[in-house]
């Protein structure tokens, strides 16, 4: 899930307004599975990116840590020295990924009931009741009884005083498995319609995976996901030609604090080798409710960005914020840049100079790279500019071609474009060099999921997003791309699951001791991923709606 495009996309965040109905859905999807995704003729780059030897050891990777999450949920159930089950449940989870599954989630928090509907044939139908059988009897709750009807086939195991309920219930191609508290509301319905047409849900038709989630409800259970306090959301991922096209729909209790203006941009500073391009307008309300923003002491923030990246060995980023007396505006960020950095990178190398005849302020010192902010002026507009490496300035500008894609589109709150197997690249480094700067471990090479990334980054090429407000209260995301994922989106994704909290949570990687962080600096200079700085870049237009 794209979840920080969404979140930078609506320059605001949902309230702590009036809640959804409790007993309503909390999260549901449906995934047409592996073996339907192969019968189309589209979407050929992700096809090739699914057969890679990379991408079978990461999917079995994901799995091993998928498979001992089930023992966190049941902690309050289960005794101390209880197995994790990992290996009953690593067979059923290769099935989520290959055969077409349906998930339900319904109710309040403190009762939910929970329902999974799986396409299978009747030798792995008999797997999933032997194993889970197993799995109760390996965590000492008991032996389930068996129970059924007419042409169905199951069993029922229910917790102390009914305090929980699993039921497994097989009929034709499906097996369904219900979670509950004391009882079932939701359960009898998805086994009527089995009985009746064959199939618990309809088929999907026009795309591969369907997705509803109440994200303030979700957030009950999972704190990473309270964090980021998105509202209710609806999303598809279908084959689009050979990309994906994902559209997602955002909906908000309350009015989105949006008002149009016209596009700030600093079209004369952003010069090619061009390989991103990222623009978003009303976020000075997400701006405000960012503690480290606050701690800067601006009293006027920015409502735009602009955010842009550069073919190179190094990962050549910059940021633009249109800022009304952008140099009275830096003189006030000399004494609380420092303050920021030093209380979130403790003990960080370096020093901050600041050059007021050049109107910046640097951070020296640095492995690699050179942060600096900036005060410049273009076209009578004043902006603070950052970036982390020095800009290559030629006198070839990006094509106006590429900024008519959203200047001229009054309804769009945020749009990027990215050569993804480039930017990924970047985003590797960026990764890499964070973890030095706040002297954390960083994954090795041959882990799964950096073997993952190296193998897929040339098979992924032109992607587009973009928001666009469509009511007061909905936003409506559209991205084309060939994997469903930004390059930092997918060194993001790689990062949480090597963490040790996934797939419940992130937790940070631990912390180098002072000796081996100034070795293991050193010894990394020439271990970065480097670019490609051929600036060779073919855009394509943005989705179509």
């Amino acid at each position: 899930m794209p979840l920080l495009a969404l979140a930078l996309s609506t320059g605001c965040l949902e309230g702590p307004g009036k809640q959804p109905d409790t007993a309503g859905v909390v999260y549901r999807h449906h995934f047409a599975g592996k073996a339907e995704m192969a019968r189309t003729t589209n979407a050929t780059n992700l096809k090739k990116i699914l057969a890679l030897p990379a991408s079978r050891e990461l999917r079995d990777h994901v799995v091993q840590k998928l498979a001992k999450a089930p023992r966190e949920f049941w902690q309050k159930e289960i005794p101390a020295n209880a197995p994790d089950g990992a290996e009953l449940l690593k067979p059923l989870l290769e099935d989520l990924f290959s055969a077409e599954s349906y998930l339900e989630v319904r109710g309040p928090a403190k009762r939910p009931e929970s329902v999974l509907a799986v396409k299978l044939d009747a030798q792995r139908a008999q797997l999933w009741s032997t194993n889970l059988w197993k799995l109760l009897s390996a965590w000492k709750l008991g032996v389930p009884t068996n129970s059924g009807g007419a042409g169905i086939a199951g069993w029922e195991w229910k917790g102390k005083a009914g305090s929980r309920l699993v039921r497994f219930v097989r009929s034709g191609e499906w097996v369904l498995v219900g979670l509950g508290e004391e009882s079932f509301a939701v359960l009898p319905g998805f086994i009527e319609k089995l009985g009746k047409a064959g199939r618990p849900v309809p088929a999907l038709t026009n795309s591969w995976f369907d997705l509803e989630t109440d994200w303030p409800r979700l957030g009950q259970w999972f704190p990473l996901v309270a964090k980021h306090k998105l509202p209710p959301t609806q999303l598809t991922i279908a084959p689009f030609g050979e990309y994906v096209r994902t559209e997602g729909r955002l909906r908000y209790s309350e009015p989105i604090p949006w008002k149009y203006e016209p596009w700030k941009i600093p079209t004369n500073t952003i010069t090619e080798p061009l390989i991103s391009l990222t623009v978003a307008r009303g976020i000075a309300p997400l701006l405000s409710q960012s503690s480290t923003i606050r701690d800067l002491g601006l009293k006027d923030l920015p409502n735009q960005f602009c955010l842009w990246g550069q073919a190179h060995e190094a990962a050549v980023t910059c940021l633009a914020v249109p800022m009304a007396n952008a140099r009275q505006r830096l003189n006030q960020l000399v004494l609380p840049i420092p303050k920021v950095v030093n209380a979130y990178f403790t003990n960080h190398p370096g020093n901050f100079l600041w050059s007021s005849n050049k109107s910046e302020i640097l951070w020296e010192g640095l492995p690699f790279i050179l942060p600096r902010v900036q005060a410049i002026n273009e076209g009578g507009t004043e902006y603070l500019l950052a970036d982390l490496f020095p800009m290559r300035h030629t006198k070839t500008n990006a094509p106006a071609e590429l900024f008519d894609q959203f200047m001229r589109r009054g309804d769009l709150v945020y749009y990027d474009w990215e050569i993804t197997g480039q930017r990924l690249l970047q985003a590797r480094q960026l990764h890499q060099l964070y973890a030095i700067v706040k002297g954390l471990q960083f994954s090795g090479t041959n882990v799964p999921t950096q073997k993952w990334l190296r193998a897929i980054h040339s098979h992924l090429g032109n992607a587009v997003t973009e928001v666009a407000v469509v009511s007061p209260k909905e936003l409506l995301l559209v991205r084309k791309s060939h994997l469903g994922f930004t390059g930092f989106e997918l060194s993001a994704l790689a990062h949480w699951i090597e963490s040790s909290g996934f797939p419940l949570r992130y937790e940070a990687p631990p912390p180098l001791g002072p000796k081996l962080r100034k070795k293991d600096s050193s010894m990394r200079t020439n271990s970065l991923p480097r670019g490609d700085s051929t600036g060779n870049v073919n855009r394509s237009p943005p989705p179509k709606r």
